[in-house]
């Protein structure tokens, strides 16, 4: 039997989900639910108080990497592995998710645009993505997904 989840919207109206996942990132915790078992939707909520419902883009990229890694999933259509992201001059460009590390105590998304790789950081608030602008925090981070490569290579062994 399928955990039931009441949301109330904004409206005040209640509404019956079933629970998909729970999991922390940091000193948060995320609860995803889908409408029913047939529903390819599923929505993410943080868990405080009252369950709040994850808006932002880097938040949602952070979650569906957690939620890859506890699923065992590691391929995904185009488009569920894109975020788009606006520069300091409100220039929107889309960027492939390649990986998300924690490097340092610190969350890192790795991000390509066409073949370049960038690495961005994620806020303290969890709420939004810095470039790594720094030479050597860079090449930690690049070094950390180069690890990562080796030990997924060594799994398929």
């Amino acid at each position: 039997m399928e955990e039931k989840v009441i949301i109330v919207d904004e409206t005040g109206v209640e509404k019956e989900f079933e629970l998909v996942v729970s999991f922390d990132i940091e000193d948060k915790t995320y609860v995803l639910v889908s409408e029913n078992e047939e529903s390819d939707d599923v929505y993410a909520f943080i868990k405080a108080d009252r369950l709040i419902p994850v808006e932002d883009d880097a938040e949602l990229a952070l979650i569906e990497a957690k939620y890859d890694e506890i699923m065992g999933i590691d391929d995904h259509d185009d488009e569920a592995n894109v975020i788009s992201l606006a520069d300091d001059t409100g220039v929107v460009k889309d960027f492939e998710i390649i990986a998300s590390l924690d490097v340092q105590e610190k969350k890192y998304l790795l991000l390509a645009e066409n073949e370049d790789v960038c690495p961005f950081f994620v806020t303290e608030d969890g709420e939004g993505l810095m470039p790594v602008e720094d030479e050597a925090e860079f090449a930690l981070v690049l070094e950390a997904y180069e690890e990562l490569i080796e030990i997924n290579k060594l799994k398929e062994v």
